[in-house]
């Protein structure tokens, strides 16, 4: 076989490999292409601290009815946060995904884990977490604390009517706090298990 037809199977064997890698960048650069960003949803968020005689008044202020949601009764030292956090809904937002709403405290560091949630469909609102956050918020460095699974959240679906209005509880052992500690995230989770963008509505 003569050099030439060497350098010859060399290059075609390159050229294949280029483009198999160029194909897989292909599929990640569109598999993580969000199909709508921040600007699209212009979310924004009210809290406010509250305490047993004042999370009501501040709740169906906001329209929120009694009968679609638990809010636990606090032991002397705890303290409530009550949030609203309003957002446009996208054309393309149908079966995209999931928002999370993420609370904690900058100063202490603490993530509010006893956190519940509500909407004007009570059903699409839920509470727990999904660990695909978890692996999914490294670039963002003031979600660092979330890269652990042990977290909490409030998620709702990208195409569920809004506002989302949302109570956690803080712990007499982190309080007392103020708002100015406190911030509030959003998270768009795609259907596809990959964070798209993260975006900080206070703090």
């Amino acid at each position: 076989m003569s050099i030439r037809r060497q350098w010859r199977g060399i290059a075609s064997g390159m050229l294949a490999v280029a483009v198999l890698l160029g194909g897989w960048a292909g599929v990640r650069w569109w598999r993580d292409k969000p199909p709508y960003g921040p600007e699209a949803v212009a979310a924004h968020a009210i809290v406010q601290m509250v305490g047993n005689d004042s999370v009501w008044p501040v709740l169906t202020g906001w329209g929120v009815r009694r009968e679609s949601f638990n809010v636990p009764y606090l032991d002397p030292g705890w303290q409530l946060v009550a949030g609203q956090v309003r957002y446009t809904m996208p054309r393309s937002a149908r079966n995209a995904g999931q928002y999370w709403i993420l609370v904690e405290d900058m100063r202490s560091r603490y993530l509010a884990r006893s956190i519940w949630g509500t909407g004007p469909d009570p059903g699409k609102v839920w509470q727990g977490w999904d660990g695909a956050v978890s692996a999914g918020v490294s670039g963002y460095p003031w979600l660092s604390d979330y890269r652990s699974t042990d977290s909490g959240g409030v998620s709702v679906p990208t195409d569920a009517p809004g506002p989302v209005e949302f109570v956690a509880m803080i712990p007499p052992s982190i309080g007392p706090i103020a708002v100015s500690d406190l911030t509030v995230s959003l998270v768009f989770l795609g259907k596809n298990r990959h964070v798209y963008w993260a975006q900080r509505l206070l703090g």
